[in-house]
Formats: C-alpha cells, sequence, structure tokens
C-alpha cells in the first residue's frame, strides 16, 4: 500500500464531487487499508492522505514551493557612475621566440 498509518492533523472542510468509479475504488481502498492495518478510517482521511501523498512526489509542485517560500532577492542597485576613469589594461607583450 501507498498509504502507511495515518497520523492526527487538525483539519479543515473541503467538499468535493467525485465520478461513481472513483467512489467505488475508494471504498474498495478503505477496505484494504482497513485489512491491511487493522484500521478502519473514513475515506475523507484516506483522500487526505492520498493528496498529500501525490503532492509531496510531484517534483514540479515541490520546486515551485521551494521557490514561493524563499524570501524575494533585494533589486540590483544601478551600478554608480564611476568618478574616475578606469585605465585601459595595457595588452600583454611576449618575446619572440619564447617558448612554454
Amino acid at each position: 500500500m501507498k498509504l502507511g498509518k495515518l497520523e492526527t492533523d487538525r483539519n479543515v472542510k473541503l467538499v468535493v464531487s467525485i465520478p461513481e468509479s472513483v467512489d467505488a475504488d475508494l471504498a474498495a481502498y478503505a477496505e484494504c487499508y482497513q485489512q491491511e492495518h487493522g484500521t478502519e478510517v473514513p475515506q475523507s482521511r484516506l483522500v487526505a492522505e492520498m493528496l498529500r501523498k501525490f503532492m509531496q512526489e510531484d517534483t514540479d509542485f515541490q520546486r515551485y514551493l521551494r521557490s514561493a517560500r524563499q524570501p524575494a532577492k533585494p533589486a540590483a542597485k544601478p551600478a554608480a557612475a564611476a568618478a574616475e576613469p578606469v585605465a585601459a589594461a595595457e595588452p600583454a607583450t611576449v618575446a619572440a621566440g619564447a617558448s612554454d
């Protein structure tokens, strides 16, 4: 089973409609979960855990969360006009006939 024992967490109510075929599979999953773990849990708890696991394993979503949670980088300061002109570097000269 992809889901291990469910942990307790604070709940928020969310009302959704699902296709009958998904509801039937969810009921079967709940039965399987009960046989595997010896605990009967409401389908709503299974759905919540399935969503949590799905989002944890979605690499694009996790990348998004990491970037969205990082503090905004400060804007780069514009380069100040140089008070003194910078002298151009003199080109290097190589002695004729020198070998490496």
